[in-house]
């Protein structure tokens, strides 16, 4: 056996699901001078991004910082994460830690929500990542396709399209082959969405046609994306057919009563005019229908796409007729993204009454509403209609009811409004239920538990503290 042939052995074994001990009676078997192979251990492009499932298996004795560590990432802390990794950074002992645990810090970081992330607090994660990033550099880490993945679906969440286009480039410099990087078709798709999110819609025809020559299938995943591009283009028409074409064609033989009449409703209920975006019609036209893409059966995410496209455009029959009517034709069953996605849409064109029934839907299907489902109605009471009073209930209801915390933004907006209108007293009651809500302590509570402790401390005897038990880790 050759080296070469060692090479291949050795990846196909590190893609298949076999137990350590099974891969290491295999790797006795090769003759030893064909196992001094010239890979730099820190590079882990091998397995092309696919999970290592024996990530947190302890491959050589780990001080009580690294045990720390992988502990804060299995437990998906993230404030632990970080303040573990800064002490190794402090004490210089980064190094310390395997290429492994070094992604796995870095992938700790993630944006799960974007509504619920104030921008101090995505500027702060964007630093910690960056901190990272630097550091796996300066230790000859090269990043692997999870790591690039995990940057591009980060910075795009965060609408930061010219550091997607950063990792983008670095990625596409890589080596390419066995222990290279080649993007897969989620490096791709999060492109894709990095260009909407960063209001770059047009971007997305060209992350699409770079697929199209790389010969990537798109998936239900892109065609939603292609939508929503749509959408923020105002090109509405171009968002059915998209829809049309992928999801319905394909099926139209089978069920001919169905596809030409969402196709036409949708496309003609918007009260204003629509806009055609001649390049961007032209790609639906490269949009393949073979069977494969044939056979793909929308989703959630295709659904709210749509939804977007039609609410961003006013078209507010549309989105009742997408939830009522096209879903159930899909078998596709509502879930809270495509609720919050319609209660959007109706606040933001003032049909309050629809967010009811949409409120209404979810309690029958057992969903319960989110802090971004209040948060839209929050945001159509307070801002737009200047509705302080039913704000305020609405978080009460939050509180009581649903046992949701309102996020911190909704108090501030609060306070503004009342400082904006003099009423002083309104926006310090306003902070004393953002203080209670979040257990924070405010200066005149603290000052009244202080006189309290005082005159309790002198009219009642001596109580002994006893000294709580230390415990071991």
């Amino acid at each position: 056996m050759n080296v070469h042939k060692t090479t291949v052995a050795l990846s196909a074994l590190s893609r298949a699901s076999l137990p350590r001990s099974a891969i290491r009676q295999s790797i006795t078997s090769f003759p030893r001078e064909n196992l001094l192979l010239p890979v730099n251990v820190t590079v882990r492009h091998a397995h092309n991004g696919n999970c290592d499932v024996y990530r947190f298996h302890h491959v050589k004795t780990l001080t009580k910082l690294n045990q720390n560590l992988l502990g804060a990432i299995s437990n998906k802390n993230e404030e632990a994460v970080w303040r573990v990794y800064t002490e190794l950074s402090e004490t210089k002992k980064l190094n310390s830690l395997t290429a492994e645990q070094h992604s796995m810090a870095l992938r700790a970081f993630r944006l799960k929500n974007h509504v619920s992330y104030g921008s101090e607090e995505i500027e702060n994660m964007k630093n910690r990542i960056l901190f990272i990033v630097e550091n796996m550099k300066s230790l000859n880490i090269g990043l692997d396709l999870r790591d690039y993945n995990h940057l591009l679906d980060f910075f795009g969440r965060a609408g930061d399209w010219q550091t997607c286009v950063h990792y983008w480039d670095e990625m596409m410099a890589e080596p390419k082959g066995l222990w290279g990087v080649s993007p897969d078709i989620h490096s791709y798709n999060f492109y894709m969405r990095g260009a909407l999110q960063g209001k770059k819609p047009t971007e997305v025809f060209n992350v699409l046609a770079l697929m199209r020559k790389d010969n990537m299938e798109p998936n239900v995943f892109t065609y939603s994306t292609l939508i929503e591009a749509h959408g923020l283009m105002g090109d509405i028409r171009s968002a059915d057919a998209v829809y049309q074409k992928t999801f319905l064609d394909a099926t139209a033989a089978a069920s001919p009563e169905s596809a030409p009449g969402f196709f036409s409703f949708l496309s003609f209920q918007g009260g204003k005019q629509e806009l055609t975006n001649v390049a961007a019609r032209a790609v639906l036209e490269l949009l393949p229908i073979s069977p494969e893409s044939g056979a793909l059966k929308p989703n959630t995410s295709v659904f709210v796409a749509l939804i977007n496209a039609h609410g961003r455009h006013g078209n507010v029959k549309g989105l009742s007729h997408i939830q009522h009517k096209m879903m159930p034709a899909a078998k596709v069953q509502p879930d809270i993204k495509v609720y919050n996605a319609l209660i959007r849409w109706y606040c933001k064109h003032s049909d309050i009454e629809s967010v009811k029934q949409v409120f209404s839907d979810m309690e029958k299907n057992n969903i319960k509403p989110t802090v971004t489902s209040f948060n839209y109605l929050f945001r159509h009471e307070a801002l737009k209609e200047k509705q302080t009073q039913k704000a305020e209930k609405l978080l009460d209801l939050m509180k009581r009811v649903y046992n949701i915390t309102p996020i911190t933004s909704m108090y501030r907006t609060l306070m503004k409004i009342h400082h904006h209108h003099n009423r002083n007293e309104d926006a310090k009651r306003v902070y004393r239920d953002y203080s209670k809500a979040n257990g924070i302590r405010t200066e005149s509570e603290a000052e009244s538990e202080t006189e309290s402790g005082a005159e309790a401390e002198s009219e009642s005897p001596k109580l002994s503290t006893p000294t709580p038990a230390v415990t071991g880790n």
